[in-house]
């Protein structure tokens, strides 16, 4: 007879349970026999046992990081579940931020998964959108636990809400010492590039006699404009806004416009001599006050103011 050389590779199963009685590390002896009556000394292996899901991870927003592009979270109760010595241990645990039809993740190892005061920050977010944040952790098992939605944080970052600007111009007819005697075209803007606002408010303010505040929903220009037609002292002053929020600061623009012309009644026609003539002349002028006084005959312009 001649020696045969036989390789021979068995993979089989270990039942376990849902309990976890069996977690744990266990010792695990193998030998075997030759054909001929030989038995080799039991092989030792260690093997794993791990079926409890880790912890339910928590994740809590730091105070006064939230910013309308960022903010900062903590990360606590990155546990293993399982008695002592029997659970397999965290291997990683991930932050997740879903919001704005987008998905981030922040992988957590080492050090940082049981620093419950380490701050994990997300950038580059949308101003006054709401975000929700949770974390799943995973064991050296390969089991994995997610925070469960009700526990999951929902964070809406800052409005964007800047003062917008005001603009004054004449559409039609002058505008001579300080005051418009036409049309006075008001376009009051949105400049912030990043502005989250959806209406503009303002209010005006005509002869010291303050109007309801209005509010307009922003155009596709980013603006509201409007015309004044009446005579008056105006002060306008106006806000971005967000829905019923309206931004802290504000811009104003002061105005005046006199489209009437005075009232002029000539009485009086008194001869003095052959020479001359005596006339009353009464101006009234309610609005912008008298720039000057002509008087004109055939033959010649007086002016009298």
């Amino acid at each position: 007879e001649k020696f045969i050389t036989n390789t021979k590779k068995i993979t089989f199963d270990i039942e376990t349970n849902d309990t976890g009685k069996n977690n744990g590390t266990h010792v695990i002896q193998a030998w075997t026999e030759d054909a001929g009556g030989a038995c080799k000394s039991p092989t030792t292996g260690t093997l794993h046992i791990d079926t409890v899901a880790p912890l339910e991870p928590q994740v809590t927003l730091v105070d006064g990081t939230l910013t309308s592009t960022s903010f900062s979270v903590n990360l606590s109760n990155v546990k293993d579940d399982g008695d002592a010595g029997k659970a397999s241990g965290v291997k990683e645990c991930t932050i997740i931020i879903e919001g704005n039809g987008t998905q981030q993740k922040l992988p957590v190892t080492g050090d940082d998964l049981n620093n419950t005061t380490k701050q994990h920050q997300f950038s580059g977010l949308v101003g006054g959108l709401t975000y929700t944040v949770y974390a799943e952790t995973v064991d050296n098992a390969g089991l994995k636990t997610t925070t469960s939605v009700n526990n999951r944080l929902k964070v809406t970052t800052k409005d964007i809400l800047e003062a917008p600007s005001v603009e004054i111009s004449k559409q039609n007819g002058t505008f001579l010492n300080c005051w418009y005697n036409g049309t006075v075209h008001v376009k009051i803007k949105d400049t912030a590039s990043d502005s989250t606002a959806n209406k503009i408010y303002y209010q005006i303010n005509q002869n010291g006699v303050l109007q309801d505040i209005i509010n307009n929903d922003i155009t596709a220009k980013g603006q509201v404009e409007f015309n004044i037609n009446q005579d008056g002292c105006y002060n306008i002053t106006a806000w971005t806004g967000k829905d019923t929020t309206r931004s802290s600061n504000s811009n104003s623009k002061t105005f005046n416009r006199d489209g009437t012309a005075p009232v002029v009644t000539i009485s009086g026609y008194n001869s003095i001599s052959l020479n001359e003539a005596r006339l009353d002349l009464e101006v009234i002028e309610t609005g912008s006050g008298i720039g000057s006084i002509q008087v004109k005959s055939p033959t010649r312009c007086y002016i009298l103011y």
